[in-house]
């Protein structure tokens, strides 16, 4: 069933009773249900879909800088509020494309109430640091070896770093030393103390005017790329900065005098607001960089040989994650729950068994992927107590969740 709201008043009237609604729908044993908001009020859109009378995931999106975009958080508030209550007790809500200012904010206040997550922050994080963990393997180096530049510190920038700066914490090192080993960039350059246009939500990440003490720079108050790479030794750059041209080849240039094999992830997308090209990259770095991108990009050849580019793409978790948090009915989504996705796709990579091959396994083995990362994340949410499935349950329960597509075959009748 789908219903379409045109404007914001039968919207508000007709949402509070969506319950009895659902209840008629659900009679059956497969039910699906689709709430949609339309272009007049903010172009967002939600979609709640049940499974034997429950309903299981949501999907929420937020068009950015629509005139009437303030008018949907009535409304949104009225649907977590439904969530939030006993009637829907197993609810997943995916927040999706909602603006930097809005998303960490929002993921913030509802994580600890219902069971939700962030695909543009937590997603893309997971998929960022799976893509880093099989390049760095790839190199023969290792994460404590790396120091991390990222351009572009909104949202997505802050949840890679967050995700990163505890990849770095289980592997040894305190909060304080695995946050010093990232390097943000936004619109004033290298954050660091002073710095104009700094945001609280960044101030976990701004570095101590002292740790730049020495620094050859040509302005001190605005640290640019080239200066931030060749001061600190940069040898992981990931770009989310949304636009084209970013990684300038002075800066990949002197990156590739830091290590043997650069990792640089330039994943704005669309191709046209991609950071870099691989090809530039490539020629850069003079074959030697590990690539991933946002964006798909057709392979470069360089030398002998063809060079595949890996698309760092959420759609290598999501799926996964939200299956496993749905087999699992888990409570929460944990930090626990996201590293455990990551890391399950780096196990993936097709890069463990040969330092040659792609960083990331191939899309069309995403249902495969998304089974396995399921069923580990349905194994965290049950070790941190998250779920009361038990640990013999996982693997069918995930099973129970896989919609197989099944076709009748059709006879024409003379």
């Amino acid at each position: 069933m789908s219903v379409e709201f045109d404007d914001y008043r039968r919207a508000r009237e007709t949402l509070p009773s969506l319950p009895d609604a659902v209840s008629e729908i659900c009679a059956t044993e497969s039910a699906g249900f689709c709430f949609k908001r339309g272009r007049s009020i903010g172009a967002n859109s939600y979609q709640l879909y049940f499974d034997q009378g429950e309903p299981f995931f949501g999907h929420i999106y937020d068009r950015k800088h629509h005139p009437k975009a303030k008018r949907a958080i009535p409304l949104l508030n009225r649907v977590i509020h439904l969530g939030e209550e006993k009637r829907w007790p197993h609810v997943l809500l995916q927040w999706e494309d909602f603006a930097g200012s809005n998303a960490a904010r929002l993921l913030k206040k509802y994580r600890d109430r219902l069971c939700t997550f962030n695909d543009d922050i937590q997603g893309t994080a997971a998929v960022v640091l799976a893509t880093l963990l099989a390049a760095i393997k790839a190199a023969g180096t290792k994460l404590l070896d790396q120091r991390i530049a990222i351009l572009g510190f909104g949202s997505a920038g802050i949840g890679i770093a967050n995700l990163l700066a505890k990849a770095l914490e289980d592997d040894g090192l305190t909060e304080q030393e695995a946050k010093a080993r990232i390097y943000p960039l936004g619109r004033p350059g290298l954050l660091v103390e002073g710095a104009e246009g700094i945001h609280p939500g960044q101030m976990e990440y701004v570095h101590p005017r002292k740790d730049v003490e020495g620094w050859q720079v040509a302005d001190a108050k605005k640290i640019d790329l080239e200066e931030v790479v060749r001061n600190a030794n940069i040898t992981v750059l990931i770009g989310v900065a949304g636009k084209a041209g970013m990684f300038t080849e002075a800066a990949v240039r002197a990156m590739a005098k830091n290590t043997e094999r650069p990792v640089i992830f330039p994943l704005s997308n669309p191709t046209s607001k991609s950071e870099a090209t691989p090809e530039d990259l490539l020629q850069w770095t003079d074959g030697k960089a590990l690539i991933g991108t946002g964006s798909p990009f057709e392979p470069v050849k360089w030398g002998d040989r063809e060079i595949c580019i890996d698309q760092t793409n959420n759609s290598y978790i999501f799926p996964g994650l939200a299956l496993g948090i749905v087999a699992s009915k888990a409570r929460r989504v944990s930090d626990a729950m996201i590293m455990t996705a990551a890391r399950t796709l780096e196990k993936l990579s097709p890069a463990e068994k040969d330092r040659n091959a792609n960083l990331l396994p191939p899309l069309k083995d995403s249902r495969r992927l998304s089974r396995v990362i399921a069923e580990a994340v349905a194994r965290e949410a049950i070790a941190e107590g998250l779920s009361e499935l038990k640990e013999s349950e996982v693997e069918a329960a995930v099973a129970a969740n896989v919609w197989e597509p099944k076709y009748l075959r059709y006879v024409r009748e003379y």
